[in-house]
């Protein structure tokens, strides 16, 4: 295995938590598996700003390298991301909280 292939990793492997948590919270969103009926759009408006705007302000601070934003994510995504994963267990959406959890072991360069 050539060695930029480990840099490579560690850049996809800090990546991989806000881009799954967007996804999650799309699905969640737009097709989820639990209900047939669509979501109303407060309840759209809500997972964007307390999931998926967290998650980019995170993809942000990766390489701007600016650890302050990927805090800010963190919090802002934490109770959310809580409720969504504690109040339905059994269900997919707990593993928001386990993307979530990730967030304060990315890996900014220069740190």
């Amino acid at each position: 295995m050539p060695k930029e292939w480990g840099g490579l990793m560690k850049r996809l492997l800090n990546r991989l938590p806000p881009v799954a948590t967007i996804i999650l919270a799309l699905v969640f969103c737009f097709a989820n598996p639990y209900t047939s009926k669509a979501l109303n759009g407060s309840t759209v408006v809500i997972i964007f700003v307390a999931l998926i705007l967290p998650a980019v302000l995170v993809l942000i601070s990766i390489p701007f390298r600016n650890n302050m934003l990927k805090s800010i994510g963190f919090c802002l995504s934490l109770p959310c991301g809580l409720y969504l994963g504690l109040a339905g267990i059994p269900s997919y959406w707990a593993l928001i909280i386990v993307f979530i959890a990730f967030y304060p072991f990315i890996k900014i360069r220069g740190q």
